[in-house]
């Protein structure tokens, strides 16, 4: 068990001082150029600008104007008192009027370049850090004076240090040797002048220096453990600090009593850990600290005993244990007069006193969307060491699933009796949340029944369940949609058994289904007539709410529209533009196309079918393949294939005539013989492992029959060799227009053909 993010303070000793010493450097550029041109310019009423434009060609002179305030700074250069009179030293000041450090005119003499400041200073802090024991010069604060992130903080306290730490001589040595070691703050060739308070006055004032003596605070990190045998163990990154728990371990256990006091403070601002508790052994060994429970994001549901905590109010604003929960159930609880809420985007509900064991032993259950549980106990436990009482938390052992309606058998009573009048009197806004969580914790059967109950009580007025569906949507709530309209669904289905087709009709056109899968189970199953005119306006109804039955074939309206093509086939039988639905208008073109290529065989245009085969077969080829997994694929076949069978067996009629009064040596008469020879090998091949009423479909339909209705994909694709193309390639051949055959056409028919 560790207690972690501990911060351990203590305040270190600061005089404040100022550290003073002389700089020798050698000059920047800018520097040497400025002093070369005051020392040995001819014409000197020109100024240094002046000169650096015109002479130097050097127009932008600010970095020469920084190194000219530096110098002055310095005080290596000044105004000649004599000459100068009012004027400013700067850049458009004459040179004659300027004058420079005798000192260092003499070295630029001698060509010893280099540039001394006599009077520099540094402020410092001359610190005592207890914990080291040791003394040190910083310029900066180099610590933490506090720690982010702290859990609890334990301070230290030290005494005053004594004269030692006052020590001229100390201080003047480290004050010299941090000048030689920071060339950072001090420069290459710095040296230590003198020591000072404030004001020129020295070290030597004791009194002085003890009042301007200040403490800094520090901070360290650290973390508490302790083990089985309830020993502890305090630890810390820094050295310093983990010798002098090592060589004080009353501190340690001090700080082991002050964060134990603090942490079960802050923990019985929320919590009421259990005494005495008899339970231990459903529980893992090992406790951990409540802080320590590590909420998934999979939890969505906390169930919390009311008894072991101070109050629902401040449980609510433990973040860190309720994150991840959309619903929060209080049971035990003592909040009378309340049963149901939302704070902050929450479901918390209260229920009354639960005897069952889980809950009676646990204080938290996280609940996943499987109703897995995990589960703690929140104890006060004894830890002899250190003579305290800590709030831990024991995990649970069994985490398997539970069926959280059981759990609360005995106390929704009020819960669902609040939900029903809620509903009922149309308070979509706490009846919704009530739905949440009877829905969450198991109960849709209940919640059903209140549901049909309320849809089905004014079923020809669809305004209370157009306001719930529309509040729930809005409210983002599509889980709740989708069970309202499941509800709806049966109420309807129930409806039409005693309505009759027209009555529904009416009924359907006044509910809007938000989930279409909902919507589509429920025009399956309800009670309406099969007559061709209510499959067109269930479609009709569906297409005004821009939703295409065609497309899944709600109520096998495919199979029943090409039913009634079968009996009312003619030409342009079906307008392509009566629905959206590109699968209606697929189906209607091919419709059509058999109309109308029946008609034209009827009135002997045969010109005409021959130009138009191909397209007819191509489409009705598309239409059965890409249909070829709805419900109801068999009579689908059967009734297309009845749409065709007055042309084909007039046309094959047509086409043996054609063949027997045509020249047997020709090429347009060889080729067809090939394809014909082709088209009834495969036809005798398959009417052998197809069902005897199957053999008279067309051969195109006869050949998805045999893949998809009789599962013998297999063996056509060992008659067909795996390319049904070949099978229209003869269709067409035999059916479709005539080309100018030749030989080589001839040839190449054969061995494409000739194989099968």
């Amino acid at each position: 068990m560790i207690f972690d993010k501990i911060e351990i303070l203590y305040e270190k000793f600061c005089l404040p001082v100022k550290i003073k010493y002389s700089e020798t450097r050698k000059p920047t550029f800018m520097e040497f150029l400025i002093l070369s041109i005051i020392l040995e310019y001819p014409n000197r009423n020109k100024s240094i600008r002046k000169i650096l434009n015109e002479d130097f060609k050097i127009l932008n002179v600010e970095l020469f104007e920084r190194a000219l305030k530096d110098l002055i700074n310095f005080k290596i250069i000044e105004l000649k008192k004599t000459q100068a009179g009012w004027s400013t030293l700067g850049i458009d000041l004459a040179i004659d009027k300027i004058e420079i450090n005798e000192l260092l005119k003499e070295q630029f003499i001698k060509k010893e370049f280099v540039i001394s400041q006599m009077d520099k200073n540094l402020d410092v802090n001359w610190i005592y850090d207890p914990v080291m024991e040791g003394y040190e010069l910083s310029r900066e604060q180099e610590w933490n004076k506090r720690l982010n992130g702290v859990k609890l903080s334990h301070k230290l306290n030290f005494v005053k240090p004594g004269d030692k730490f006052y020590s001229e001589k100390d201080i003047t040595n480290n004050a010299s040797n941090f000048v030689n070691a920071k060339p950072e703050y001090f420069g290459d060739n710095a040296m230590l002048t003198r020591v000072e308070l404030n004001k020129e006055i020295g070290l030597e004032d004791l009194n002085l220096a003890k009042q301007l003596t200040n403490t800094k605070p520090c901070a360290n990190e650290a973390f508490l453990e302790f083990f089985e045998n309830d020993t502890f163990k305090l630890r810390t990154d820094n050295i310093f600090l983990e010798n002098y728990f090592r060589k004080n371990p009353n501190v340690s256990k001090d700080i082991a009593i002050d964060v134990a006091n603090k942490y079960s403070e802050k923990i019985k601002e929320r919590f009421v850990p259990k005494r005495n508790f008899n339970s231990l052994d459903k529980f893992q060994k090992e406790p951990d600290l409540i802080s320590n429970i590590n909420v998934r994001s999979s939890w969505n549901l906390l169930l919390i005993n009311g008894q072991d905590i101070t109050s629902t109010n401040k449980m609510l604003k433990n973040k860190d244990l309720i994150s991840n929960v959309k619903i929060i159930i209080f049971y035990n609880s003592k909040s009378n007069d309340k049963t149901i809420e939302v704070v902050d985007d929450k479901i918390v509900a209260y229920l009354e006193s639960s005897g069952h064991e889980i809950l009676r032993d646990n204080s938290l259950i996280y609940l996943d969307s499987e109703n897995n549980a995990t589960g703690f106990s929140i104890v006060d436990k004894h830890i002899p060491t250190i003579n305290q009482f800590i709030p831990v938390v024991y995990a649970y052992k069994n985490k398997g699933k539970v069926r959280i309606e059981e759990l609360f058998e005995d106390n929704l009573v009020r819960l669902f009796e609040n939900y029903e009048n809620e509903l009922f009197e149309g308070r979509l806004q706490t009846s919704t949340i009530m739905l949440n969580l009877l829905k969450r914790i198991g109960l849709e059967q209940k919640l059903y029944q209140v549901l049909y109950d309320y849809l089905a009580r004014e079923i020809d007025d669809q305004s209370s369940f157009e306001k719930l569906n529309d509040f729930l949507v809005e409210s983002d709530n599509l889980e709740g949609s989708v069970f309202l309209e499941k509800c709806l669904k049966d109420v309807l289905i129930n409806a039409s058994q005693t309505r009759d087709s027209e009555a529904m009709m009416l009924l359907l056109e006044k509910y809007k289904f938000k989930s279409t899968s909902t919507l589509f189970e429920m025009l399956n199953n309800i009670k309406l007539d099969n007559d061709i005119n209510f499959i067109f306006r269930i479609n009709s109804l569906l297409d005004e709410r821009k939703i295409d039955g065609w497309k899944v074939n709600v109520r096998n309206c495919l199979v029943k529209v090409l039913e009634y093509a079968k009996d009312n086939l003619r030409s342009e039988l079906l307008s392509l533009d009566k629905y959206r639905s590109t699968v209606w208008k697929e189906h209607a073109a091919t419709i059509n196309k058999i109309g109308n290529i029946t008609k034209e065989l009827y009135n002997k245009n045969f010109e005409v079918v021959e130009k138009n085969y191909q397209d007819m077969l191509i489409s009705v080829i598309d239409l059965i393949k890409s249909n070829n997994e709805i419900q109801d694929y068999k009579n689908y076949l059967w009734y297309l294939s009845e749409t065709l069978v007055d042309f084909y067996s007039n046309y094959y009629e047509y086409k043996i005539n054609e063949m027997q009064n045509s020249d047997s040596n020709l090429v347009e008469y060889k080729i067809q013989l090939v394809a014909g020879n082709a088209i009834n090998k495969i036809e005798e091949k398959l009417d052998s492992i197809i069902d005897v009423k199957a053999r008279k479909l067309p051969i195109e339909l006869k050949l998805e029959w045999a893949k998809h209705v009789e599962n013998k994909r297999d063996l056509v694709n060992e008659i067909i060799k795996k390319d049904d193309s070949l099978l229209y390639l003869a269709l067409n051949l035999v059916f479709g227009k005539k080309d100018d055959f030749n030989a080589e056409n001839l040839q190449r028919y054969q061995d494409k053909l000739g194989g099968l």
